[in-house]
C-alpha cells in the first residue's frame, strides 16, 4: 500500500511476509518505478538460497525482466544493486554490493555487472533491504531516501549540475548526517559510457556506465539509512569463525606483529612486491608532502575490512577536495604526470587532482583516463595541440570537466578511448594511423569491450600475461584483476607475508598453493595449462561477487601470519552456516552455486547474440611481444573449448547444453 505527502513523495510499505524465516538476509527487495511514482516489494525467498545473493539473485532477476531487445538508455531498462548475505555482518570485508543492468557499453550493449565497496550495502540491509531495483524514468530530476522499510521520492532540481562530493553534503544536511549515498555526477547526467555512480568518497560502480544510465533516468541519488540489523542463526559460532579469519588476515596496531601488509597499500614498498620498472627508492611525492605538514595522509576501509587498502589525502591548500585513494585510482595517472613533468617520483598532485576530480564529476577512471590515453599519445593518434602538454596539470584541467560536460577540449573523448579509438580506425584515410588505433584499443579491451588484462598490463605484469587469462578475460569477466594477482604473486596478494618478487620464499610459496589446489608443479603463469585451476579461478569470482566478499582478500589462499604462510580458502563456507543456518559446503559453493550463476550469465550473453568468437582475444593481441612467445590463437581457442567442456556447455558453440540447465536446475531457461 502507498501512501502520499508532500514535500516529495512518501511512501510506505506493508513488507510481506517470506515464506520462512531467514537468516543473513532481510527478506525483502525493493522495486521502484520512478516513472509511475510506485514502489513494491519482491520477498527475497524467491531467489535465496538458490542464487545466494549480489550477483546471483541480480542476474536471475535480469534474465526475468530485462530482454533482448532492451536497449541500455530506455525506461525499460533497470538498475539492479543486490548485498549477498554476508553484507552488512562483522564477516571481514563483507560490505560490497553488485549492480546489473544492460550496460551502456560499446562497442555493443549487453548484460554486465559492476561491484563496489564501502558503506551503501550495508546500509541498505539496515534500512529493511536486500537489494533494490529501479525502473522507468522520471520526467524531471529526482533522489531517493530509503531509511528503514520507508521510501521517498524528492525533487532533485538543485542537485542537478554538482559533483558527487557537493551532492552527498547537501543530502547529508537534509538528513541530519550518518546516511550512505550513490549519486552521479555531471558525466552521468549526460548520459556518458564513461559514467560511474559514486558513493562515500570514491568507491563506485565504474564498469559498465551505469552512471549515464542512472543520469537518462534522471534519477540523481540514492540515500539509504537505517537502524535494522542483520539476523544470525548462531551468533556464538558466526562471531568464534570471524575471529579466528580476522587473526589470519591482520593484527591491531598496538600488536607486536605488524598489520595486514598491504594496509594503506604500502606504497614505499610497491616496486619491490612487482617486477615494475620503478627503481627501489622512487619518491612518492604526497608523501615527502606530507612530511613537511603540505598534506594529510592517512588510512581508510570499507565497512567489516580489517585490511584498510585505501589512503586518504586531505590538502592543507584545499588543491582538491579530501578523499580516498587506492593503487588502482591514480596508477593510470603516474606515468603521464612524470613524463611532463620529468621528475623520478610518482604519485604526485597532479596524478592524484586527475584521480580525484574524476571521482567529483563522476566519471570511471579505467575507463577514460587509463593506460590507453598514454599509448594513444605515444603514438601521435591524439590532437596535436595536446602533445606540448599532455599530462600536465593544465592538460587534465582542459580535459576532464570539459569532457563531463561534452564541450571543449575534451569534447573527442566524453566515452572514454573505445569510442575515440574507433572513429580513428573506421573511418580515418591513414592506414598507419588507422593500424596504431587497432593496436591501441586491443591493447585495452576485448572484442566485447571489456578490458583484456592480459594485453593491458603483460607487458610489465607476469601475472596478467599468463594462462589464466586466457578464460577470465576471454569470457569477458570484468572483476577478475585481483584474482590473477592472488594465484600468481602473492607478494602483492593483501594478506601475504612481504616476500620480494622472484625470491626463492615467493616461488615456494606460490607453488604450494598450486601443487595442494590445482596438482600444479610449477604455478608459473605461462605454463599453468590446467582447466581446473581456470574454473577454480571463475568461481571464485563469482562467490566472492555472490556472497559479497572483497576479491582483493578473498580467497583467503596465503597469511602472514601463519607458520607455513598459507590461509583459508574455505572460509566462505565456514561463514554461510552460522550466519544462514543453510548447510552448504565449499564444494557445492563451486560446483552448484557458482557454476549455476556463471552458466545463467552464459545464457543471458548467448540471448543477447554472444558467441564462442567473443571470447577469443583479437588477432592483434597474439602479435603483443609478451603473448605471442607463449600462447598462439590455436592454443587460446584449445584452452578455451576443454573450459567449455568441464562446464558442461557445447565444446564448439560455447553454449550450456539442455543436460546441464536441469541439472543446475535452470530448466526454464533451456527454451
Amino acid at each position: 500500500m502507498c501512501a502520499f505527502a508532500q514535500p516529495g513523495l512518501y511512501l510506505l510499505f506493508k513488507k510481506e511476509q517470506s515464506l520462512r524465516k531467514m537468516f543473513g538476509w532481510t527478506g525483502n527487495i525493493l522495486r521502484v518505478n520512478l516513472t509511475e511514482k510506485r514502489s513494491s516489494i519482491i520477498p527475497t525467498v524467491h531467489y535465496a538460497p538458490k542464487f545466494l545473493g549480489g550477483r546471483g539473485i541480480a542476474s536471475r532477476i535480469y534474465w526475468e525482466e530485462i530482454p533482448p531487445e532492451i536497449k541500455s538508455l530506455s525506461e525499460e531498462n533497470k538498475l539492479i544493486f543486490m548485498t549477498g548475505p554476508f553484507c552488512g555482518t562483522i564477516i571481514p570485508t563483507s560490505s560490497r554490493t553488485t549492480l546489473v543492468g544492460k550496460a551502456n557499453f560499446k562497442p555493443k550493449e549487453r548484460y554486465l555487472s559492476s561491484n563496489a565497496g564501502g558503506h551503501w550495502g550495508p546500509a541498505l540491509k539496515f534500512a529493511g533491504f536486500d537489494g533494490l531495483i529501479i525502473e522507468g524514468k522520471s520526467i524531471k530530476p529526482v533522489y531517493i531516501i530509503i531509511e528503514n522499510g520507508n521510501l521517498e521520492i524528492k525533487n532533485a532540481e538543485k542537485l542537478w549540475g554538482l559533483n558527487t562530493l557537493e551532492t552527498q553534503i547537501r543530502i547529508q544536511d537534509e538528513l541530519g548526517g550518518e546516511a550512505s549515498i550513490a549519486c552521479i555526477g555531471p558525466a552521468g547526467e549526460n548520459c556518458l559510457e564513461t559514467g560511474a555512480i559514486i558513493t562515500g568518497d570514491g568507491d563506485s560502480w565504474g564498469h559498465g556506465g551505469f552512471g549515464g544510465i542512472m543520469g537518462f533516468k534522471n534519477l540523481k541519488a540514492i540515500a539509504v539509512k537505517g537502524t535494522g540489523g542483520v539476523k544470525v542463526f548462531d551468533p556464538k559460532c558466526l562471531l568464534e569463525t570471524v575471529l579466528k579469519a580476522n587473526r589470519l588476515i591482520s593484527r591491531r596496531i598496538d600488536e607486536n606483529e605488524p598489520p595486514a601488509p598491504h594496509r594503506g597499500q604500502m606504497l614505499k614498498n610497491f616496486p619491490e612486491k612487482t617486477n615494475f620498472p620503478i627503481p627501489k627508492g622512487t619518491t612518492f611525492l604526497l608523501e615527502d608532502e606530507a612530511k613537511s605538514g603540505e598534506v594529510r595522509l592517512g588510512l581508510t576501509a570499507c565497512q567489516s575490512c580489517p585490511v584498510g587498502c585505501a589512503i586518504s589525502v586531505d590538502f592543507k591548500d584545499h588543491f582538491v577536495p579530501p578523499g580516498s585513494v587506492r593503487c588502482a585510482d591514480f596508477g593510470g595517472w603516474m606515468v603521464s604526470e612524470a613524463e611532463f613533468y620529468k621528475h623520478k617520483g610518482l604519485w604526485g598532485r597532479t596524478a592524484h587532482w586527475a584521480s580525484r576530480t574524476c571521482d567529483l564529476l563522476g566519471f570511471n577512471n579505467y575507463e577514460f583516463c587509463d593506460k590507453w590515453l598514454y599509448q594513444a599519445y605515444k603514438k601521435g593518434l591524439l590532437p596535436d595541440f595536446f602533445n606540448s602538454f599532455f599530462g600536465s596539470q593544465e592538460f587534465w584541467e582542459q580535459i576532464l570537466p570539459s569532457a563531463a560536460r561534452k564541450d571543449g577540449a575534451g569534447k573527442i573523448f566524453p566515452n572514454g578511448g573505445k569510442p575515440f579509438l574507433s572513429e580513428i580506425f573506421n573511418n580515418s584515410d591513414d592506414p598507419e594511423k588507422k593500424l596504431k588505433a587497432i593496436q591501441v584499443f586491443y591493447q585495452n579491451w576485448n572484442k566485447d569491450g571489456t578490458v583484456n588484462y592480459l594485453a593491458e598490463g603483460g607487458e610489465i605484469e607476469p601475472e596478467y600475461a599468463s594462462v589464466l587469462q586466457v578464460i577470465l578475460d576471454g569470457l569477458g569477466e570484468t572483476g577478475n584483476r585481483a584474482m590473477a594477482h592472488q594465484i600468481y604473486n602473492p607478494s602483492l596478494y593483501h594478506t601475504a607475508p612481504s616476500f620480494p618478487y622472484g625470491t626463492p620464499e615467493f616461488f615456494n610459496l606460490r607453488d604450494s598453493v598450486g601443487q595442494d589446489l590445482w596438482g600444479l608443479e610449477n604455478l608459473d603463469p605461462k605454463n599453468s595449462w590446467s582447466i581446473r585451476m581456470a574454473v577454480w579461478a571463475l568461481n571464485e569470482v563469482i562467490i566472492c561477487n555472490t556472497l559479497e566478499l572483497c576479491a582483493l582478500v578473498f580467497p583467503l589462499l596465503y597469511s602472514a601470519y601463519t607458520q607455513d604462510h598459507r590461509g583459508d580458502p574455505d572460509l566462505p563456507s565456514r561463514f554461510i552456516r552460522p550466519l544462514t543456518g543453510e548447510n552448504i559446503s565449499q564444494e557445492e559453493l563451486h560446483n552448484v552455486f557458482a557454476k549455476r550463476i556463471l552458466t545463467q550469465e552464459r545464457m543471458i550473453l548467448i540471448r543477447e547474440g554472444r558467441t564462442s568468437d567473443d571470447d577469443v582475444f583479437h588477432d592483434h593481441v597474439f602479435q603483443l611481444p609478451w603473448v605471442k612467445t607463449w600462447l598462439s590463437k590455436e592454443k587460446a581457442i584449445s584452452f578455451l573449448k576443454d573450459f567449455y567442456e568441464s562446464m558442461g556447455w557445447d565444446r564448439e558453440s560455447g553454449i550450456p547444453t539442455r543436460k546441464v540447465l536441469i541439472e543446475l536446475g535452470l530448466g526454464d531457461l533451456v527454451s
